[in-house]
């Protein structure tokens, strides 16, 4: 299980409920013209796309606490 969460400025990565890492990320605006993609539908700048398979993705509005988060992981794993 592995999740993560960005507030605009720092980006967290959990992995099986705990959290892993985090970094403070500079990206500007997000604005990708309505599309938004996971997956092997692009190429990379190293001209490898994810080869492999993505379950049960979920995406929120908003940020989830890292309560929220080993909650989520909880149910997944039932």
């Amino acid at each position: 299980h592995v999740a993560v969460t960005f507030d605009g400025t720092t980006r967290t990565i959990y992995i099986d409920g705990e959290k892993n890492v985090s970094d403070e990320v500079s990206v500007g605006e997000l604005n990708w013209g309505g599309r938004f993609r996971l997956g092997n539908q692009f190429e990379t700048p190293s001209g490898h796309g994810y080869a492999g398979l993505l379950d049960e993705i979920r995406i929120y509005d908003r940020v989830l606490s890292d309560e929220e988060i080993k909650s989520v992981m909880r149910e997944d794993s039932e």
